[in-house]
């Protein structure tokens, strides 16, 4: 019996993806225990652990003008802080924390994909978290990080400060000496039951893009919303069986 299927006319309904899911329960469960196992198996084994470390600095800055008052001073700090949170990830400071860390034999790419810069919301502080494989080398990282970045705020030329909006600004510091270590495993696991699911239905709706036969009466009922009254398994033509 060929089946007319036809998307384009009809559709797939909610109604249908149920009746798909429910057929084919067995190889959803099978698909999403095989990608939870796999991602288990990544995540707690094979996966390695990441470290993070952070240091964080005071943006603190006083207002050129002479009737400036403590608010005044308050919102220049806020404009200041963003300038800080791009300057610190800019090549003056980058190539300075590749020469002092040249034994870790790092690349300007490497250093910028480890470090990550933000800023806590309403406040002046900012926070530079470095992520490496191990625990002290995260740690290394950041704090030569905050040290290069008021390093090459404080520069001179010519006897004169070449940043002079940024010179004297970073106050405050607060070095990392410790570091978190984690697989990210959970996250794996999200992401691998997630998978599971979306490959499951990606093999449901193949196999019914391609089947081209009705493989239940409930199916046929649903297609052609008609009610089956009888079936018949097979019929007997010029002395063999045709089903």
């Amino acid at each position: 019996m060929v089946n007319e299927k036809n998307f384009e006319e009809k559709g797939l309904s909610l109604n249908d993806l149920f009746f798909l899911a429910k057929k084919n329960w067995l190889l959803i469960l099978i698909v999403i225990f095989v990608s939870i196992l796999s991602g288990a198996i990544y995540g707690f084994g094979i996966r390695k652990t990441t470290y993070s470390a952070d240091a964080t600095a005071i943006v603190m800055a006083e207002s050129s003008t002479a009737t400036a008052n403590g608010y005044q001073d308050y919102l220049y700090s806020n404009y200041l802080i963003n300038t800080f949170k791009d300057f610190i990830v800019s090549d003056s400071v980058v190539e300075l924390v590749k020469e002092e860390l040249k034994e870790y034999n790092l690349s300007k790419k490497q250093i910028l994909d480890s470090i990550t810069v933000s800023v806590t919301t309403n406040s002046l502080i900012l926070r530079i978290k470095a992520k490496a494989g191990n625990n002290d080398l995260a740690i290394t990282l950041a704090n030569t990080v905050l040290e290069k970045a008021m390093e090459a705020a404080n520069v001179t030329e010519n006897g004169e400060y070449k940043y002079d909006v940024l010179a004297n600004k970073l106050i405050d510091m607060e070095y990392a000496y410790e570091a978190t270590g984690s697989r990210g495993a959970l996250t794996v696991l999200i992401i691998s039951c997630l998978l599971g699911f979306v490959i499951s239905f990606g093999i449901i709706l193949i196999k019914y893009l391609i089947e081209d036969t009705f493989t239940s009466k409930e199916e046929f009922e649903q297609m052609f919303e008609i009610k089956v009254l009888a079936l018949l398994p097979s019929i007997q033509i010029n002395g063999g069986n045709k089903k």
